[in-house]
Formats: C-alpha cells, structure tokens, sequence
C-alpha cells in the first residue's frame, strides 16, 4: 500500500509466506543420525515500511523498516547452524533477519 504526494511517497508491504511442509526424504545434517532433519518450517507474516522525499531537484533521502515488528521466523531455505557457542543450537535452522533500519542520501548531478 502506498501513500505519494508530490515529492515524497511512503509504502506499508506485507510479506507473506505459507508453510513448507513438501519436504526432501533425504538426510541434510547428521549422516549418523538416520532420522530426516530437514523438517517442516511454519508460515510467517513480515511488515515492511518504506519511502523517499524529495528534498531539492537533485537531493533526495530514502528510508525503511524492514520486519518492522521484529517478527522471529525461519526462511525454510536458510542454513543448519553448525557452530558451538551460538545463541542457536547446533543443528537448527538459522532465524531470519530480526528488524533492520536504513536510510540513504541521494545527490544527482
């Protein structure tokens, strides 16, 4: 959904990903542990925020929230954490990205 006016636009996006349950048979971590570890990830909603304002002709600043809920999710193609010492355990999907903020400053000449 976007807002826009005549020199700056603002849009709400919604992400959204249904579960993955179609899964591989195959063994994807531990060969010495014969049970199937590529399991099912559940769906999951992100908000994302974003926009610009035209400041001058040639000057304009970019913004956005990216998971502006901090939602916690799981991509189902992310990675198996294969590190010790981590705050995820070994073996478990990683989590996708928590919330991010950006801003960019653009001059045009």
């Amino acid at each position: 959904m976007t807002h826009q006016r005549e020199n700056w636009y603002a849009t709400l996006e919604g992400v959204f990903v249904d579960r993955q349950d179609h899964i591989s048979q195959t063994i994807t971590f531990d060969p010495a542990n014969p049970k199937n570890t590529n399991a099912e990830t559940p769906g999951y909603i992100l908000i994302n925020l974003f926009g610009q304002a035209d400041i001058s002709d040639s000057l304009s600043l970019s913004f956005g929230i990216n998971n502006l809920l901090d939602k916690t999710y799981t991509d189902h193609l992310s990675g198996f954490n294969r590190n010790t010492n981590s705050d995820v355990p070994v073996g478990v999907r990683l989590p996708g990205a928590g919330r991010n903020v950006f801003a960019r400053l653009a001059l045009t000449f």
